[in-house]
């Protein structure tokens, strides 16, 4: 009996690696795909837009696989603040320079692809400071997110 040769092309094309990802800053032409698609499939939709805001699309292929949405970070935290070391006037001058990751949308069925949302977290944080930069002028020093660990298990923030 004579064995098939696998077809590797499809293992890999089906596996993200972290190589075949590519992050874009949002375009104003892409912008009104980009607030439909969170809008429809996000569970918590399109945020209204407060502050500075950065949409970034993750590609593979040419294709959206991703989205994520950047914002101003929360005026008050207790257990950031006190890690950071910050006393008022700290506080308020260098609020700025903290990301929150205010939205992130994968656009495939939940565990179709294994570690895709990690390394597309991943590439997106890298890519975060130059893009930011880009738009507003300075880079952020710290990102932020929120995620309620009573629906999603925070697998991905965790490996990213």
């Amino acid at each position: 009996m004579k064995l098939s040769k696998p077809n590797t092309t499809a293992v890999r094309s089906s596996q993200a690696t972290a190589s075949d990802l590519h992050v874009h800053r949002l375009t104003a032409k892409d912008q009104s795909r980009f607030e439909r698609l969170l809008k429809q499939h996000h569970y918590l939709g399109n945020p209204h837009p407060v502050g500075d805001q950065l949409g970034q699309v993750i590609t593979r292929d040419g294709q959206w696989v991703a989205l994520l949405l950047w914002g101003p970070a929360a005026l008050k935290l207790k257990d950031r603040d006190q890690w950071i070391g910050w006393h008022l006037t700290h506080h308020l001058e260098r609020l700025k320079l903290i990301a929150q990751n205010r939205r992130f949308l994968l656009l495939h069925k939940r565990g179709s692809e294994p570690n895709l949302a990690s390394q597309a977290l991943a590439a997106a944080t890298r890519a975060l400071p130059e893009h930011w930069q880009e738009r507003f002028g300075y880079r952020p020093l710290l990102g932020e997110s929120f995620t309620d660990p009573e629906v999603f298990a925070v697998t991905c923030y965790k490996a990213s």
